[in-house]
């Protein structure tokens, strides 16, 4: 019952802080382009670890 009261407040009185959009927008791009720098980390980290295992194998062959 409470959290439908704080839910009625909000829609009645503060809609903008309930669905912020923009806020939202902002928030969902500076995460992707997070993930995106982290992606690239990853990968340049996965090619040298390839690299190495291609050297190994190579000695070891």
């Amino acid at each position: 019952l409470l959290l439908q009261e704080n839910l009625e407040y909000a829609f009645e009185n503060d809609l903008d802080s309930v669905f912020d959009i923009t806020h939202l927008r902002h928030s969902l791009g500076q995460k992707k382009r997070d993930l995106k720098v982290e992606l690239k980390r990853v990968q340049k980290l996965k090619e040298k670890f390839r690299q190495i295992h291609e050297q190994l194998s190579s000695v070891s062959a």
